[in-house]
């Protein structure tokens, strides 16, 4: 009788070590997968870095321009209204 309650008591503890090991792959199994998810993730966030980057960058050069254009409105209005003045004055000296 000692004999088969040591048997079943071993085999009880194989199961419990063997439900451990299964317990313990699964989760390395998780691991493993969340690792890859994480790295597909960060190389999608990259991705999106780099295009939000060229997209600065172009904006950046949109707004340089249209302060050049915007400028060199300013310098021809700032004429204009020199020479009207001018003219303004001549008128009224005649």
């Amino acid at each position: 009788m000692e004999l088969d309650h040591i048997i079943k008591q071993s085999l009880l503890n194989l199961e419990k070590s063997f439900d451990a090991l299964d317990n313990a792959l699964m989760k390395q199994a998780n691991g493993a997968a969340a690792s890859t998810g994480m790295a597909e993730e960060l190389n999608m966030l990259i991705e999106d870095r780099s295009q939000l980057a060229a997209q600065l960058d172009d904006a950046k050069a949109k707004i340089e321009s249209l302060e050049s254009v915007n400028q060199e409105i300013e310098t021809r209005v700032d004429v204009a209204m020199q020479q009207l003045a001018l003219l303004l004055n001549e008128d009224g000296d005649v």
